[in-house]
């Protein structure tokens, strides 16, 4: 019977593939008469450009447009940041692929025109990329203005995702596009960063590295400039080895030359060659110099790959950040009207893997399956000769698996290798964006959260490294740290976002500020091939821990909650959630964001708790928190206030004296 209905089912998805429900051209995918014609006359050099692109600036910008005011008007100006941010903004396509912001321009501008008019007691819901409903309900206000899931589909039918998206029926949400707070290359800027540290330590641990050559002990490859990996180049940059005295020459393979042209214009890479000839000479030119240097290479990464294989060149660090997922995201029963090629096979352009995934979808599935097992193979080659050897969460492995390369398996995952251990203190990539649009506003946030943090050396660090080199980049000005749960006697998220709220309340900074992070996060994702692999206990696939953090920001103050299968990895692989905070500078933010940021933090503390790490076990005993399934009183009140005494303490900033219940 199972095999009966399962034909019947594959006969009604090639109906939708093929049939009426079909869509025919982009035009129609995206509906771009619905998108506004002073928008689409910026194009890609408009939206990019701070002084062009739909953003307010100047005194504009401190003023609501909307109804309910800032919690709906910073939703607006959340929405408009992505696609400035963005890769593709005509077709709502902000990175990795397609990770689009809402399923076509219809429904974005539906969405906008319900946001202005939204009561302060009204959430609106947007379902499978567009609105679905407005209710009120019985928290109102307290509640948040949206609810938003993208690309959630039932487990055995993950497969029929690109029939569905092909159709015009859902987005792909990928984390931060679909959720509204995506903040450009910067995104995963320091989380790259503490991968690449952490891998440097353990090359330069080994005997091995002993071995390498000389420029292999300063070289780190990867693959991908694109609007997610374009981080890579300034990240790898910044490493320096553990003793503080060797640079590091960052080397990546993009096979998009206007990516590459891209990520150098916006200040992230440092240098472009032509040839692997060139860029290996500028690379032994700036170890010959002890320079720190980042340099794009326009190559297939397989072919990058290749050249060091055969001539025995050893990177200390190797890893891949390319659109790897979005091979088994395409749609094999019809043509198809991708924007994006995702993955460019070996030997093939870009223009003709894009012409391939249209409209000879099975001749490009065929061909990429085979460039990235060889790419798998290649990567594992270099691996045994000594390369600390990594995945970046791109599901090359799961790939290179589906094409017959079992080895792929040997190729570890960057959390489990080297992220695990921050997870388990609760950290992950805290955001926040100011929506006055002021870059001298983020330099203030910048200013008081290093004196708050100045004795959290993971944070600290890093906002030195940050307010140093990051650029300020198109959409709204924005800072990315990992600040953890902290506790009782050290400040983290939640103490940084009450610090926020607190420079809104006494004019330090001249509009409200946005909070949130990635979903690459400690507490927030169920993704068996990146953020769970290879957890201790085997809970790889478990995602009811997902679902408690997303109600515990519904519960805590968020203004939009959202939740998305397949951030990375491809949908079918991954849940995950996200949300958006506001700090407006008022007292009732002020509690919000203690309970939202102490409690998105516990949330991953304790999901590591329950799988046995011992880092997790140690935050638990020493913090005297949450122990799973036992009753426990956790004093909230305490921390409230010890919060708000290190705050006045680091930065002599009183926060607002209210109580917490």
């Amino acid at each position: 019977m199972a095999n009966i209905e399962q034909l019947v089912l594959d006969t009604e998805f090639d109906r939708i593939a093929a049939g009426k429900n079909a869509i025919i051209t982009v035009e129609d995918r995206y509906k771009l008469d619905s998108m506004p014609k002073e928008w689409l006359a910026l194009g890609e050099s408009g939206w990019r450009d701070r002084e062009r692109n739909p953003l307010p600036r100047g005194e504009e910008a401190l003023k609501t447009t909307t109804k309910a005011g800032w919690p709906t008007e910073a939703l607006l100006r959340a929405q408009v940041s992505n696609l400035c941010h963005g890769d593709k903004p005509k077709f709502l396509i902000v990175y990795g692929g397609s990770g689009q912001v809402a399923n076509d321009w219809t429904a974005l501008m539906q969405s906008r025109e319900i946001l202005r008019e939204l009561e302060p007691h009204e959430t609106l819901h947007m379902a499978a990329g567009r609105p679905y409903f407005v209710f009120s309900s019985f928290g109102g206000q307290n509640n948040p203005r949206v609810i938003i899931s993208n690309s959630m589909i039932v487990g055995n039918w993950a497969k029929y995702f690109p029939q569905l998206q092909n159709a015009g029926m859902l987005p792909y949400g990928q984390m931060t596009a679909g959720s509204w707070i995506f903040i450009g290359y910067q995104g995963i800027i320091q989380g790259t960063y503490e991968t690449a540290g952490k891998a440097v330590e353990v090359a330069e641990s080994n005997p091995r590295y002993d071995e390498l050559s000389p420029l292999g002990q300063r070289m780190m490859v990867s693959e991908g400039l694109g609007f997610m990996s374009g981080a890579q180049p300034l990240a790898f940059k910044m490493v320096k080895d553990k003793l503080g005295r060797k640079n590091k020459i960052a080397l990546i393979a993009e096979v998009e030359k206007k990516r590459i042209d891209t990520c150098f214009d916006r200040g992230f890479l440092d240098k472009k060659a032509r040839t692997i000839e060139e860029a290996l000479r500028m690379s032994e030119t700036a170890r010959d110099r002890d320079e720190a240097v980042s340099i794009g290479v326009h190559i297939n990464a397989v072919d990058l790959l290749q050249y060091l294989v055969d001539n025995n060149i050893v990177p200390h660090f190797l890893t891949s950040q390319s659109a790897i997922h979005e091979v088994l995201q395409t749609n094999t029963g019809s043509k198809n009207t991708y924007p994006n090629f995702g993955y460019c096979p070996q030997g093939w352009t870009p223009e003709k893997a894009l012409d391939k995934r249209n409209n000879s979808p099975k001749e490009y599935v065929e061909k990429a399956l085979e460039s990235v097992a060889r790419q798998a193979r290649l990567m594992n080659q270099l691996q045994k000769r000594g390369a600390v050897t990594t995945d970046y969460g791109n599901y090359l492995v799961g790939t290179a698996m589906r094409a017959g390369y079992e080895e792929a398996r040997e190729i570890g995952g960057f959390v489990p290798m080297f992220i695990r251990p921050l997870f388990c203190e609760g950290r992950g990539p805290f955001r926040w964006e100011v929506l006055s649009n002021d870059p001298n506003d983020l330099r203030v946030t910048d200013k008081y959260a290093k004196m708050l943090l100045d004795k959290d050396l993971v944070t600290s660090t890093w906002l030195d490294l940050a307010s140093k080199y990051i650029p300020i980049e198109p959409g709204l000005p924005a800072r990315v740290m990992w600040a953890g749960y902290g506790g009782k006697e050290n400040p983290g998220r939640a103490a940084t976002a009450m610090l926020l709220n607190q420079l809104v309340a006494d004019k330090h900074v001249k509009a409200p500020i946005i909070i949130g992070r990635d979903q690459l996060d400690c507490g927030s994702v169920a993704s068996p091939q990146r953020e769970t692999r290879a957890m201790r206990d085997g809970s790889d696939p478990i995602s009811c821990y997902v679902l408690h953090n997303f109600t515990s920001a519904v519960m805590n103050g968020a203004i939009s909650v959202a939740m998305h299968d397949g951030g990375g990895v491809g949908v079918g692989n991954s849940l995950a959630t996200n949300y958006i905070a506001l700090a407006d500078g008022t007292p009732e933010a002020q509690r919000k964001l203690f309970f939202l940021l102490t409690t998105d933090a516990l949330t991953g503390i304790m999901r590591h708790y329950i799988a046995g790490e011992p880092k997790a076990i140690e935050m638990v005993e020493q913090n005297k928190l949450f122990i799973p399934g036992k009753r426990f009183h956790f004093d909230y009140e305490g921390l409230y206030q010890r919060t708000r005494q290190m705050i006045k303490e680091k930065t002599e900033i009183d926060t607002f004296d209210v109580p917490l219940f």
